[in-house]
């Protein structure tokens, strides 16, 4: 017979895209004969439903409905908190449940550039609720440090469970029309996703080669002054942004790169690194935080505060045989990891909760 354990995501109403795949990924990882029965809290969207309500609707989930839903959910012998930010929520488990929390980043502790002091002090109150678990999960082990540093968590009560990814069957990539390099980024545009870094480094790679790239932007649009000096630096015709995209547009976004950048400053995983070897895309990223730890020896890295490295990385990357070891190996990479697995590993930190 399964052991029951609670789910509790980040509220759907908050329609973060990627809290919603982390727990769509891991749901469908699930196996009818799995020891413990996982039951979110809460309904799983559909996975092209991130649409979100407004502040009151947000306010009155975060405040009303989702703690008295915990306090009159049946009882299990775990709850998990599948995102640190909603750590708050252990205050309403009841009494004797044991309580476990997935620990993604604490990022605006260490860079809280872009929050507002209220914003940021909200944030430090919720994961300070994580010292209330009994056992924490990190996705790496760049997050496992921080947490120990930042909240004094015990050592032996966090441990690492990578996150997965999933490896399409077919990969179909459009051809270039004309050969140039086609630059992706993902995600969203905060400040420590250092998207600013682009406009100098494009200009730089055009120094270094007779084709005009293309730059292609999937997730949050750039800010108008931002979105100027790509065109500036590509050429009007060279820039498009898909913004935030369903499942099936991703694919194709992917299936339109010579190569993924990722030049954060501060990533506690990092999952478009893997989500691009899964599909034979190359990928440059910053050598900083967990990204070395998650692309390993399968990406080509740069300083994120010199962008004339970048541009050095964009012209190793459109040599055809260095693209061709890349996406070998990134696919070799991403094999290692599954939503099978990340979920396999939450079991064992079950086991030893319930001994």
């Amino acid at each position: 017979m399964s052991i029951p354990i609670t789910w509790i995501p980040e509220h759907p109403s908050y329609a973060c895209f990627s809290m919603q795949r982390y727990w769509r990924f891991l749901d469908a990882a699930r196996k009818q004969d799995d020891p413990y029965e996982c039951r979110s809290i809460v309904p799983l969207p559909h996975e092209n439903d991130f649409l979100g309500r407004g502040k009151f609707s947000r306010a009155w989930a975060r405040k009303v409905s989702y703690p008295l839903t915990i306090k009159s959910a049946k009882q299990s012998s775990i709850v998990h908190i599948l995102d640190h930010s909603w750590a708050d929520m252990l205050a309403y488990v009841p009494k004797n449940t044991r309580k476990v929390v997935t620990m993604h980043d604490l990022i605006p502790l260490r860079d809280f550039t872009g929050l507002t002091s209220a914003q940021l002090e909200r944030f430090r109150k919720r994961v300070s609720y994580i010292k209330q678990a009994d056992y924490v999960i990190a996705d790496s082990s760049y997050t496992r440090e921080e947490g120990i540093h930042f909240l004094g968590l015990d050592p032996s009560r966090v441990c690492v469970i990578p996150c997965g990814v999933i490896i399409p069957e077919t990969s179909p990539k459009n051809p270039s029309s004309d050969g140039s390099l086609r630059i992706g980024s993902l995600g969203s545009h905060v400040p420590r996703k250092n998207l600013r870094i682009f406009p100098r480094a494009l200009h730089c790679y055009r120094s270094l080669t007779t084709r005009f790239p293309t730059f292609l932007r999937a997730g949050e649009s750039l800010d108008p002054e931002l979105s100027s000096l790509v065109r500036s630096a590509v050429g009007e015709n060279q820039f498009k942004e898909l913004g935030k995209c369903s499942d099936e547009q991703l694919e194709a976004f992917f299936a339109s790169l010579d190569v993924l950048v990722v030049p954060s400053l501060y990533e506690g995983f990092g999952l478009p690194v893997l989500e691009a070897m899964a599909r034979g895309i190359p990928v440059i990223a910053a050598r900083t935080s967990s990204l070395p730890e998650v692309g390993g020896d399968a990406a080509l890295y740069f300083d994120p505060n010199d962008p004339e490295e970048l541009a050095q990385r964009l012209l190793e990357a459109s040599n055809p045989s260095v693209a061709m070891t890349l996406s070998q190996a990134g696919l070799e990479r991403a094999k290692l990891f599954s939503w099978r697995a990340s979920l396999e590993g939450f079991y064992q930190a079950y086991d030893q909760l319930l001994g």
